[in-house]
């Protein structure tokens, strides 16, 4: 169980790659330095680690500032700044199965919670995010990935009723449906 934008401890550090991330889903990239480095992240690098508390800060301050819509983008962009097991990913399923393994890959040294996949039935997907990212950010990994390899098959994704983060509950939850032709 996570609160939002709290690490579950100070050693707990997450990926350069990841952190960029922030800046390539910004629409002004000024304003993304400087929140970042008002939590001591200056000239991120993709081979470095930060603090994941430092990070969930500039979260926070996006969410407070700013958004949804620009947690969304920030989240929509993960996948294409972030080290995802390509070769693993062949359609929305694997590829939604791959979060999990990409945010563990992005993280280290402590406990940082999960997005577990579960499929209902053929074509209908689920995601339990129990992490202390926000709930925006999660459906924009989630919804840029079921972009990516859809094909020509229409999907809809929706938070599901029930526990979400903004609400303080402890996680959020994801439906993935493939829509009838």
């Amino acid at each position: 169980m996570f609160r939002p934008f709290e690490a579950s401890s100070s050693k707990v550090e997450v990926d350069g790659r990841t952190v960029l991330a922030v800046l390539n889903g910004m629409m002004i990239r000024g304003v993304g330095i400087e929140l970042l480095r008002k939590e001591g992240i200056v000239d991120p690098n993709g081979a470095r680690w930060y603090s994941m508390q430092a990070w969930l800060n500039v979260f926070k301050r996006i969410s407070q500032r700013l958004g949804p819509d620009t947690l969304y983008s920030i989240g929509y962009r993960i996948p294409s700044a972030a080290a995802f097991p390509e070769e693993a990913m062949r359609d929305v399923a694997s590829a939604l199965q791959s979060i999990d393994i990409a945010y563990h890959n992005a993280h280290r040294n402590g406990e940082i919670g999960c997005y577990e996949f579960s499929e209902q039935q053929p074509g209908v997907y689920f995601i339990r995010c129990d992490n202390p990212y926000p709930c925006d950010f999660d459906l924009g990994i989630i919804s840029a990935l079921v972009d990516r390899f859809r094909g020509s098959t229409q999907y809809s994704v929706s938070h599901v009723a029930g526990p979400c983060r903004k609400r303080g509950g402890d996680e959020c939850r994801y439906q993935i449906m493939r829509l009838p032709k």
